[in-house]
């Protein structure tokens, strides 16, 4: 990359343009795509996910260890995508969105699928949180979920987005997976914490207050609820968005 991007007053943090926008988580080798060292790193693209069969944590020094060496700071994200039938209902307003604003960060400009995020966080050591996410959904069936409504986080970058049902289930599954990802030691953005969290989908950011207005009456009358599945759980650094582990849920 989603995530995501994955937002209750979510910031992704984009180098160079510091854009920000408010708003907005022994390892089995079926289940990991591969963190690759810098030379090796790709940008991944919609479904181009790595062979399940041949992922792998790899350790040592990679991006994340130069860049803090440097003095910066790499955020990770831990997100639910949106299986394709699901991810095909929200195109029409993601079209619209770009047509509004051609410089509006979407799902498919950040080339990933539609998602809820669990966790943001700034500068980790992948491996551990990858083990967490293995042991987390080695059992995990793929849940449901139905988009009900959109939204607005509003400001100077405003961010539009879909939301889901919140459910007991769904508050239980980000629940049990911080429980899980605390051995990870990470400091999680607050935004992402339960009892602060807003479970989304993000269409559009980086909307100026005009673009935002003109998205979300556009997106009114394009609107229609979607039920989907959550079909894969990833853990991902950004921007641009490099996929560090994967596992597919089965319906």
């Amino acid at each position: 990359m989603h995530n995501c991007a994955d937002r209750l007053r979510f910031r992704h943090r984009y180098r160079g343009a510091q854009a920000t926008a408010r708003a907005r988580a022994g390892v089995s080798g079926d289940a990991l795509a591969e963190v690759r060292s810098a030379p090796d790193r790709r940008r991944l693209r919609g479904s181009e996910y790595p062979d399940r069969n041949n992922g792998r944590v790899r350790p040592g020094l990679d991006r994340n260890s130069a860049a803090n060496a440097a003095g910066d700071v790499l955020p990770f994200a831990v997100f639910m995508e949106l299986d394709p039938y699901g991810a095909a209902g929200l195109q029409p307003i993601i079209e619209h969105v770009e047509r509004i604003s051609p410089n509006a960060a979407t799902p498919r400009s950040l080339n990933v699928e539609p998602h809820i995020t669990l966790a943001v966080y700034d500068g980790l050591d992948p491996e551990p949180l990858a083990r967490a996410l293995d042991h987390f959904s080695a059992d995990m069936r793929a849940p449901s979920v139905k988009l009900s409504s959109i939204g607005l986080f509003p400001g100077p970058a405003s961010v539009l987005f879909a939301a889901p049902v919140v459910s007991a289930e769904l508050l239980a599954l980000h629940r049990d997976f911080h429980e899980a990802a605390a051995s990870a030691g990470a400091a999680c953005w607050p935004y992402y914490l339960p009892g602060n969290w807003v479970p989304h989908v993000t269409l559009g950011e980086q909307l100026s207050p005009k673009e935002a207005g003109a998205a979300i009456s556009g997106a009114i009358g394009l609107w229609q609820p979607v039920a989907a599945g959550l079909h894969r759980i990833s853990l991902v650094r950004f921007h641009p968005i490099d996929l560090l582990w994967h596992r597919q849920l089965p319906g």
